[in-house]
């Protein structure tokens, strides 16, 4: 397990990662999402901002993901500013920062919850209970590509493409054409 988290925990490997769930998103809907939104917590934010980096890069440079078009990646760090912006609470106090982490959090799984997909970690109680919530309201053909951090970015990391054509059968299933 330690292992195949050191293959994974690289910035680079999770934005391919990104990169081929927005693409299995193309091949099964006709479109892939115009924005991703990566919720961690502030203390990886480095991490995050590096993930962004590499995720722009391979969009501009690698001419399979080209077609993905303009993909706006946005984190907490976005949120937090765009919250202090619009939302300020009234007056400064000295529980402010707590406050505006709280709402943060919260919005950020209202957007896990109504996003066109969700990658989520196994270990996070956070990740369950928006997984559950997705679960809980939305139907099956909106779960068709959610799934876990670890497996997508080793599945990605071993060249596979098996949630890929899972997917796509499932979707045929649904749908009727088999």
């Amino acid at each position: 397990m330690c292992n195949n988290i050191k293959r994974a925990a690289k910035p680079k490997a999770i934005a391919r990662a990104i990169a081929v769930k927005l693409s299995e998103s193309k091949e099964i809907f006709g479109s892939n999402p115009r924005s991703v939104y990566l919720a961690a917590p502030s203390s990886v934010s480095g991490f995050v901002e590096a993930i962004k980096t590499s995720f722009d890069n391979l969009l501009r440079s690698d001419s399979e993901y080209k077609s993905l078009g303009k993909v706006k990646m946005y984190f907490a760090k976005d949120l937090f500013e765009f919250v202090l912006k619009n939302y300020r609470p009234c007056g400064h106090t000295s529980n402010e920062h707590n406050v505006i982490n709280d709402v943060i959090s919260q919005v950020e799984m209202e957007i896990g919850k109504l996003s066109e997909t969700f990658v989520w970690s196994k270990q996070s109680t956070w990740s369950q209970r928006v997984l559950f919530n997705r679960k809980l309201h939305l139907s099956n053909m909106s779960l068709l590509l959610d799934q876990n951090i670890i497996g997508l970015v080793l599945d990605t990391l071993d060249g596979g493409r098996g949630h890929r054509k899972l997917m796509r059968e499932l979707h045929e299933l649904e749908s009727g054409n088999h």
